[in-house]
């Protein structure tokens, strides 16, 4: 699993980068997939200035770039990832087994219950959902941006690997 991989468009400067993805190339096995975390509006606190995203066809050519290279898109609800993380790793490793049969779903995930199926939602749903503020109740939030002082993030680097140094 990586969280740093892109693909290349042409005639695009903007390469498309998967929130992860899972690729398997060994043993013969070719599996390449896409996972994206949607959220319905952008993660500001200017209401007025902060788009919907990722509403209903607004990712179609993005997925299409993917799939016409082989990937599978998988694309979940950020609420689903936050109300039901070990049910979106279940539908993974589901995902996984069914196209590469020696792979065994782990023992801790056969128990989980499947995820529960989100509509994918319109833009004026997503428009709707930012005035009332709907990411932020269901993530627990007042608001967006850091809650700590700027002063203890002070000589903090991030390393290759992506751990506080």
């Amino acid at each position: 699993v990586y969280d740093d991989r892109f693909i290349l468009i042409k005639n695009n400067p903007n390469p498309f980068e998967p929130d992860f993805t899972f690729i398997d190339e060994e043993n013969g096995v070719n599996i390449f997939i896409d996972i994206e975390i949607d959220e319905p509006y952008e993660g500001i606190n200017s209401i007025s200035k902060r788009k919907p995203t990722h509403f209903q066809y607004s990712d179609t050519n993005r997925n299409n770039a993917f799939k016409n290279r082989g990937w599978i898109v998988i694309r979940f609800a950020e609420i689903q990832v936050h109300l039901e993380p070990d049910s979106c790793c279940r539908f993974l490793a589901d995902i996984i087994n069914s196209i590469h049969p020696k792979y065994t779903i782990p023992e801790t995930l056969i128990t989980v219950k499947q995820i529960t199926p989100i509509k994918q939602w319109t833009k004026e749903e997503a428009v709707g959902w930012s005035k009332e503020k709907y990411r932020e109740k269901y993530l627990g939030i007042q608001s967006f941006g850091f809650t700590i002082s700027n002063q203890i993030l002070e000589g903090i680097t991030e390393t290759e690997l992506g751990e506080k140094m």
